[in-house]
């Protein structure tokens, strides 16, 4: 077999993605990085679109579309239908911060990304984290002037049956929003930090948002010291807020909690129906 001298490989002990990520851009002397998971796929020419669309517009960070499939290839989502392959869509870092705020227009996951590698100088993984990724997309931003991303499907993402982010069970549920929730505080922190009141604002109606969608969920009974933790952080971010129709969004959340309480009731103990 021919060796290529510019292909290295690190063995290393299993400690999870953000390690081995880690390990990877420590020893990176390349001008560009990108990742890929050990069971995804992409298409060959991924590599070079990327790379060309990335000197071509002088951008630090670009982002192609993908998919979702299962383990026979058969398709399970695909990701922003609505961007036209055709169209390179550029944003700026103020307008990439506001995105990323937005269901799938900028993802937070570091696959299918081309980055120029400097970006990651001062910026490494955060430790034992499922949401990695979620936790340092905004310092990764932050690095940037320029981001583009083109339509174009070039990503295949398998989600397997058994995958830990696959897995809704309960014994996980918990874990998992515990540690999306606290990405969301700390992007949160992050604005404010750099004094970006305009994100701070926008960041703090998206933790709201999310709060709600956990309650929807139908699961506050079942995990009620785990909501009313994250609902006491929520309402007090609100309380923050300089903006009236901020102060009046714990309402909704107390109705939200009502309804899912009730619901409940209702499953448990359905009306006599003659």
């Amino acid at each position: 077999m021919k060796k290529d001298p510019r292909i290295k490989t690190f063995h290393k002990i299993n400690e999870g993605l953000y390690s081995a990520r880690n390990v990877g851009l420590d020893n990176a002397h390349g001008e560009f990085i990108f990742c890929i998971d050990s069971d995804d796929y992409m298409r060959l020419d991924t590599l070079k679109i990327l790379y060309d669309l990335i000197c071509e517009y002088d951008a630090d960070i670009v982002q192609c579309n993908f998919q979702k499939v299962d383990e026979d290839g058969n398709l399970i989502f695909s990701n922003n239908d609505e961007f036209d392959e055709n169209i390179i869509y550029v944003y700026t870092r103020d307008e990439a911060f506001k995105a990323v705020n937005k269901p799938h227009e900028i993802t937070t996951i570091s696959w299918g990304k081309l980055f120029k590698s400097n970006i990651f100088k001062n910026l490494r993984y955060p430790k034992c984290r499922i949401h990695e990724d979620e936790y340092l997309i905004h310092h990764v931003i932050g690095n940037a002037n320029k981001v583009i991303v083109t339509g174009k499907k070039l990503y295949m993402y398998l989600q397997r049956n058994n995958s830990l982010m696959g897995n809704i069970k309960t014994k996980f549920y918990e874990w998992r929003y515990n540690d999306v929730f606290g990405a969301y505080l700390d992007r949160y922190e992050y604005f404010k930090q750099i004094n970006n009141s305009e994100m701070t604002e926008d960041t703090r109606i998206f933790i709201y948002g999310f709060t709600l969608s956990m309650i929807g969920g139908g699961s506050y009974i079942k995990h009620k010291k785990f909501f009313d933790e994250k609902i006491k952080l929520t309402l007090e971010l609100l309380k923050e807020s300089q903006k009236f129709k901020s102060r009046l969004r714990p309402l909704k959340i107390y109705y939200c909690l009502l309804k899912n309480i009730v619901k409940h009731f209702l499953h448990r103990f359905p009306m006599d129906q003659d």
